[in-house]
């Protein structure tokens, strides 16, 4: 029963995760776009995106307390060493609670400064509170979610190389400095086939322009 919980644990992880991805995509789409037309910041989308973070910290709290003092059963499930991290993450900062509520108190405040600001200021933007153990739970689930987006990626690419497809891969650097995976099918002699959608330029250096947003990838 122990083992079933810690994977329902790990699974909720997994949503609030994908949600918070979702969200900040947007909230990417939504800064390019006030950048663009030197609009205000996109204050919906910074609550929303501060929200879901929350979520995702707060299942990993769950999780490691779902735990036993040794640890999680770890035994047999991909990406084990990720998974200890979790639970370590968590461990190794009991101040952890007291921290996220520091942050959510901090929050409440920068939120109305944001919201009064606009690029027209004789000011920069005011920062974005941040929580160095907060950060570094986003930083763990970072870590297990890439090694699952890359171990599906190898799993891709044996597939299409047990098909008999050519199959090239790149690691090209996006517009905003992130790193792109990408897997090319090659058919006879035409231009590779792009299996990785291009980056979407500039909308993250914006972000970490106006806002001090932490990179995700």
């Amino acid at each position: 029963m122990a083992r079933e919980a810690e994977v329902a644990a790990l699974r909720t992880i997994e949503v609030a995760y994908q949600r918070w991805t979702k969200i900040s995509e947007q909230l990417h789409r939504d800064v390019a776009q006030a950048a663009e037309r030197h609009a205000g910041a996109p204050v919906n989308s910074l609550r929303a995106d501060f929200n879901a973070q929350l979520a995702v910290t707060r299942s990993v709290v769950a999780f490691a307390r779902t735990c036993p003092v040794a640890g999680p059963d770890v035994d047999g499930l991909p990406g084990a060493a990720f998974i200890q991290a979790l639970y370590q993450v968590v461990q190794s900062q009991p101040d952890l609670d007291q921290s996220v509520e520091e942050l959510t108190r901090q929050w409440k405040p920068w939120l109305a400064q944001i919201t009064r600001w606009t690029p027209e200021s004789d000011s920069p933007p005011p920062a974005r509170p941040t929580s160095p153990s907060h950060s570094r739970v986003l930083a763990a689930v970072d870590d297990w979610w890439g090694f699952g987006a890359d171990r599906l990626h190898d799993q891709l690419v044996g597939s299409l190389t047990a098909q008999g497809q050519t199959v090239a891969e790149s690691i090209p650097t996006g517009a905003d400095g992130e790193v792109i995976q990408s897997a090319h099918v090659v058919v006879g002699s035409d231009s590779p086939t792009e299996a990785h959608g291009p980056a979407k330029g500039g909308a993250l250096a914006r972000l970490h322009t106006l806002f001090g947003r932490r990179g995700r990838r």
